[in-house]
């Protein structure tokens, strides 16, 4: 606050996993003691109550503090998947600390009373909403992203907090400029929110063009299909699948050699992911239908509109004088829609891997097998021309379609090495491509490499 005293506000998310708790039933490996927040003999009615005043405490300090140096600060609280102990932190919440809520709770009549208590005491009301197509940087959704923001304000939510790009890394982006229409005119008319953006990025001349691309990218987008997990806005940067090798039998790669994507993976040595993109942890990711319907949903209307994009975007950039800011803008559109390929192609190979190896393990006739191998293989060839196609782009593109972290990659971003990484993956890519599918189904129960332990100790743990 001393740095930037003009942050106005703090958003906190809660993860379902029980972060930002001590020892509650919600963690993940369950209630493990709690001597920091109350006696392990306690009751779960106990826990929930030292935790969550644990959480109030929290929030009143980062509020209080920020208004020291900014009388208008703010902070935005969500709480998600927390039952046992969300209403006693709504009772903790007053002025200065706000809600993120969900539209759907205007449907629980119960929840809805509960969170408009919070008004009274002088908190406001947020729901969230995205300004972003997908995880990259900058690709144009403007319709899609205006149906959103729209539907909020007609359901009588005026407060939202909403994912944009920054302009640093995508200076011409049409959805941030949705959302900056819309909040000065809620009512504005999305064809002329285009049409005004459109004639300032790239003049009147080549208006209709950008916005030709524009409604293209937007089909594609709507027409992506649901990649559980991974097609989210945090998870496909930390299963590290543009670095991660698309082979039938990943575990044919010794460990040695994997080390450099699985080192920053959001996975533990025991995980069956580490084996199989259908799994994480105990749950079952992506099945052999979803998988199917993933590579169907792509094939059929994603492709087709891209294309589209991609390629009016090649021509016009043909047509325009190469000093011109529009030569800029539409250079910086293209390059972003060809990583979007490359994007959504790695995840229809998610699907079409699971589809192709799950299939082939559990596949009764010889002629079901042969045609869920025909789809591994070409699943494989698919991949592995992506992966020299974003390589290809990230080493001749100034476009930051990606974020990318400079000191160094973490697990939820890339580095500067990710060239390198891709090129990994392509080699170990052709060097198994013709193994055959197989999943270690004990692969959970296996010793961790190095641990000293014999298995017969270790299992009967």
């Amino acid at each position: 606050m001393k740095k930037i005293p003009e942050i106005a506000f703090v958003s906190t998310f809660l993860n379902d996993s029980g972060s930002g708790f001590e020892h509650t039933m919600r963690l993940y490996p369950g209630r493990n003691g709690g001597p920091y927040i109350a006696r392990e003999w306690n009751s779960n009615k106990a826990f929930a109550q030292a935790a969550s005043e644990n959480v109030v405490r929290y929030y009143h300090l980062l509020r209080d503090v920020g208004k020291e140096i900014n009388p208008n600060f703010r902070l935005i609280a969500g709480l998600r998947a927390i039952p046992e102990e969300e209403d006693i932190i709504l009772k903790g919440m007053s002025n200065g600390i706000d809600l993120e809520m969900s539209l759907n709770d205007k449907n629980d009549p119960i929840k809805w009373q509960k969170e408009q208590e919070l008004l009274k005491r002088g908190s406001y009301l947020f729901t969230g909403a995205s300004a972003k197509a997908c995880y990259l940087l900058g690709i144009p959704s403007p319709w899609s992203t205006h149906e959103r923001l729209k539907k909020l304000f007609n359901n009588g939510l005026d407060r939202v907090t909403v994912r944009v790009d920054p302009p640093s890394l995508a200076p011409w982006d049409i959805n941030r400029e949705v959302v900056k229409a819309v909040q000065l005119n809620p009512n504005c008319k999305i064809d002329n929110i285009i049409g005004k953006v459109a004639k300032r990025f790239v003049d009147e001349e080549y208006s209709s063009k950008i916005i030709d691309i524009w409604k293209y990218s937007n089909e594609a987008a709507n027409n992506f299909p649901d990649v559980p997990l991974y097609g989210t806005s945090w998870a496909f940067e930390m299963y590290r699948l543009w670095v991660r090798p698309y082979v039938p039998d990943i575990d044919k790669i010794p460990e040695s050699e994997r080390e450099y994507y699985q080192k920053f993976t959001m996975s533990i040595f025991n995980n069956p992911h580490n084996v199989d993109l259908g799994a994480d942890c105990l749950w079952e990711l992506i099945s052999v239908e979803k998988g199917d319907q993933i590579v169907k949903q792509c094939d059929s209307k994603v492709w087709q509109p891209l294309e589209k994009a991609i390629s009016l975007a090649e021509k016009t950039i043909e047509e325009i004088p190469e000093t011109s800011q529009a030569n800029l803008v539409f250079i910086d559109l293209r390059d972003r829609l060809l990583a979007a390929k490359c994007y959504f192609r790695t995840l229809r190979n998610t699907g079409a891997w699971v589809a192709g190896v799950h299939g082939y393990l559990n596949a009764n006739t010889e002629s079901e097998k042969n045609k869920r191998l025909k789809m591994v293989r070409e699943m494989m060839d698919n991949e592995l021309q992506n992966a020299k196609d974003l390589l290809k782009l990230l080493l001749r593109t100034n476009v930051d379609f990606i974020p990318i972290h400079a000191p160094g990659e973490t697990w939820f971003m890339y580095g500067e090495n990710l060239g390198e990484l891709i090129q990994k993956k392509i080699v170990l890519m052709e060097k198994h491509k013709d193994d055959l599918p197989f999943i270690d189904p004990n692969y959970m129960w296996r010793l961790p490499e190095g641990s000293g332990f014999e298995n017969k100790e270790y299992l009967n743990y």
